[in-house]
C-alpha cells in the first residue's frame, strides 16, 4: 500500500509538470509565467521525494540485515535495492500521469463527444500542439530518478 502511495505521488508531480509543459506550449511567447509554473512544481516534487524517503526507512527488507547477507547482499547495497524499488513505484506514477494527460487533452478518445469534463482538458493542457517526445520523457522522469535518490540516502548505512 506504501508502493501505491509512491506511485499516487509522482503522478501527481509528472501530471503537474505535463501540465506547466502545457502551458508552455500554448503560450510560447510568454516564458515567465510557464517558468513560474515549473518552479512551483518543485514543491509537490520535495513532498513527494520526502514521502518516498519515509517509505524507503520504514520498508522492512531495509532492517533485517542478517537475512541480507545471507543473500549475498551486504549493507552497502541496501541503498541500491531501495532505490530500485521506489524507482519502480514511481515509474508506475509517472505512467499514470501521462494516460491521465493523454486522457484529459483527448488523444486517448476516439469521438469529440465523450471528451472529459466537457473538454475543459483540451483548452487547458493545450491539445491543439503535439507534446514533443524529448521534454515529455524527461519531465516524467524528473520524480522517478528525485524519489530513487531521497530513498538512497534515506536506507544508507
Amino acid at each position: 500500500m506504501r508502493r501505491l502511495l509512491v506511485a499516487c505521488a509522482t503522478a501527481v508531480v509528472g501530471f503537474l509538470l505535463l501540465a506547466a509543459l502545457g502551458h508552455a506550449l500554448a503560450h510560447p511567447q510568454q516564458p515567465g509565467p510557464s517558468l513560474v509554473r515549473l518552479v512551483w512544481c518543485l514543491v509537490p516534487l520535495a513532498a513527494a521525494v520526502q514521502f518516498a524517503a519515509a517509505v524507503a526507512r520504514t520498508d522492512p527488507g531495509s532492517r533485517s540485515l542478517s537475512a541480507l547477507d545471507v543473500a549475498g547482499v551486504g549493507p552497502a547495497r541496501i541503498p541500491v535495492l531501495a532505490a530500485a524499488s521506489t524507482a519502480m513505484s514511481a515509474l508506475l506514477g509517472s505512467a499514470i500521469a501521462l494516460v491521465v494527460c493523454l486522457y484529459l487533452r483527448g488523444q486517448l478518445v476516439s469521438s469529440v463527444p465523450s471528451l472529459p469534463f466537457g473538454g475543459a482538458g483540451v483548452r487547458l493542457l493545450s491539445a491543439d500542439r503535439p507534446l514533443p517526445i524529448a521534454a515529455t520523457l524527461v519531465l516524467l522522469c524528473v520524480p522517478p530518478l528525485a524519489a530513487a535518490a531521497g530513498a538512497a540516502l534515506a536506507t544508507r548505512p
